[in-house]
């Protein structure tokens, strides 16, 4: 098994946050309260798996130790909720939310369905990165990308603006595959039933983590090929995997890759309400950054083969407002590899 693992540099960069509390911070107190944690995705997923983790240990760390429970909102691959936790969710610190990392990236080039604004939610942190794969099931003819371009494979998909329909058609129309997205499964859980019965031939978007935990039989007895992984860099679980931005063919369409490779970076994050006084931001990302050095929370991701690599949540904050700041002939190009037919 690997070990959960605590990136050195994020540690040291956020210990005065472990720390220290303002003042105003200190009076608020959660006591008698139940915080939900909302997530976007079907139960069995990286997100559901994470989001559950941070409940079962986030109320020792938060004042007056509330009730916090995991609550699964599922829709549009996680669209449905981000537009409840902006809109709808009270804004006290008592909803927060595990949202689609491809949705800062997704508003930028289509905004289709989305009543937010990503650079406004709150980012109270990371939990680790979300690098995403994209696999084939061992019954098909496609076992790399090379064959992906001579064979079409049906690949499952969750909502239109999840990463699970984004990336098949990304690789078909900038590096040559033949992938048949299909729509409107739930979440990971569903999409791999839908290989398993054989409904389809693949999955458009699965975390590298849940690969490599739930799902390491099918790793270890290739069950499932991994075909490209959505990362800048080669991810030390799969290093036989190209990356996205490798497939690129030249140099624009490298360019366009590193746009929705951003989103693995974001990875498995905790979002609240826009509108949260400063303090109450404030006291949620320093109370996530001490969940995230847990003992017990580590000792169980370590059980469960599940990275730790947190981020905290001023640095996950100005990694979103980022994301706008692509070039726009950089927007304009990958708004056209992201629409089928393109």
């Amino acid at each position: 098994m690997r070990m959960a693992k605590l990136a050195p540099a994020v540690m040291f960069g956020v210990m005065s946050a472990l720390t220290v509390r303002s003042a105003p911070a200190a009076d608020i107190d959660f006591k008698g309260k139940q915080v939900t944690i909302l997530i976007g995705y079907g139960s069995g997923g990286s997100y559901d798996l994470y989001g559950r983790l941070v409940a079962r240990y986030f109320a020792r760390h938060l004042p007056g130790t509330p009730t916090v429970v995991a609550q699964n909102m599922v829709g549009a691959g996680s669209l449905t909720m981000a537009n409840y936790l902006y809109n709808i969710a009270p804004k006290n610190g008592t909803y927060l939310g595990v949202v689609g990392q491809t949705l800062p990236v997704d508003q930028l080039l289509d905004g289709k369905g989305m009543n937010f604004d990503a650079a406004k939610f709150a980012w109270i942190g990371r939990m680790a990165s979300g690098v995403e794969t994209v696999v084939s099931w061992h019954t098909t003819p496609v076992k790399t990308i090379e064959d992906a371009k001579q064979h079409q494979i049906a690949i499952a998909a969750t909502g239109p603006s999840s990463g699970a329909a984004i990336y098949p058609v990304l690789l078909n129309n900038l590096v040559g595959t033949k992938f048949k997205v299909i729509r409107g499964y739930d979440g990971t859980k569903e999409m791999l039933l839908s290989m398993e019965r054989g409904e389809t031939g693949g999955c458009g978007a699965l975390n590298v983590a849940t690969l490599t935990s739930q799902f390491s039989e099918w790793l270890r007895d290739e069950k499932v090929h991994v075909l490209a992984q959505i990362s800048v860099n080669r991810h030390p679980a799969i290093p036989n995997t190209p990356t996205i931005v490798e497939l690129a063919k030249n140099e624009d369409d490298q360019k366009v890759m590193k746009l929705f490779a951003v989103s693995g970076d974001i990875g498995r994050s905790l979002a609240a309400p826009p509108g949260l006084s400063p303090d109450m931001v404030a006291l949620l990302r320093s109370s996530f950054m001490a969940t995230m050095k847990d003992g017990e929370l580590l000792d169980y991701a370590k059980k469960a083969n599940l990275d730790i690599e947190p981020m905290d949540g001023a640095a996950l904050q100005k990694l979103v407002e980022e994301v706008g700041t692509f070039p726009q002939s950089v927007i304009t190009q990958a708004m056209a590899a992201k629409k089928e037919g393109a």
